[in-house]
């Protein structure tokens, strides 16, 4: 039979093992992502998808993609697209830059939101910006993140 001081000490470790299980549980949710959990997609993908959905965009930018992209100069964009177009035909002012990582295109939308009146977002490895309405931005990222 177990002792009094084992008795005693068992809803102690209930309690730890109770918080170490949701804590455990809490990581593993938050590792599926947030906001910015789009799967990182190819400039050609990306491409493809909005212009399936009515936009029109200009050509993938690869020499030169990162020339005047943030004032610390430290950052090298891989690709730029321009969104230049709505399905409805207004003309629109949207830049995407391709980063290697999330952190990357955070910077460039730090940067790039400070003094204008400009709307930037990160999605996945991409910051999708506008010179223009946060809607019109915010139209252009739900069909980059629609589903096939």
């Amino acid at each position: 039979m177990p002792s009094d001081r084992v008795l005693a000490a068992l809803p102690v470790w209930t309690s730890v093992a109770a918080v170490v299980l949701i804590a455990t549980l809490l990581f593993l949710a938050g590792c599926g992502g947030g906001d910015n959990s789009t799967v990182d997609l190819t400039p050609e993908e990306v491409q493809a998808k909005l212009q399936d959905r009515g936009f029109v965009t200009g050509e993938i930018i690869t020499d030169g993609a990162n020339v005047g992209v943030a004032k610390s100069g430290k950052l090298d964009a891989n690709a730029y697209l321009a969104v230049e177009y709505t399905p409805e035909q207004e003309r629109l002012y949207v830049g995407i830059y391709f980063f290697d990582s999330p952190a990357d295109a955070e910077t460039l939308r730090r940067e790039r939101t400070e003094d204008r009146d400009f709307h930037a977002e990160v999605v996945g490895s991409m910051e999708v910006e506008i010179a223009g309405s946060s809607g019109d931005l915010s139209r252009v990222i739900a069909a980059i993140q629609a589903p096939e």
